[in-house]
């Protein structure tokens, strides 16, 4: 059951990725059929891409104070709280 999961968590990124980079609704819904052999309606791919943008504005009126980034780069490490 985890493994059906985590395949379904893999789809929802790439839908969110194709989204976040311009691509259409149709071709979402072209690329999950032949790549993933999903059958996605527009309206699904479209209510998916509406519940990222509804997390994504949540997301953007959070105070800065509130946001932490952690980096790993070679050599060094850590994290930022807030707006700096």
């Amino acid at each position: 059951m985890w493994r059906l999961i985590n395949e379904a968590m893999k789809v929802e990124h790439a839908i969110v990725d194709m989204h976040m980079q311009g691509v259409s609704t149709r071709n979402v819904t072209e690329i999950t059929r032949e790549v993933c052999c999903l059958e996605m309606t527009p309206v699904l791919v479209s209510r998916a891409t509406a519940a990222l943008e509804e997390q994504l504005e949540d997301w953007r009126k959070l105070p800065s104070s509130r946001i932490t980034i952690c980096y790993l780069t070679p050599g060094t490490r850590g994290c930022v709280t807030g707006a700096q």
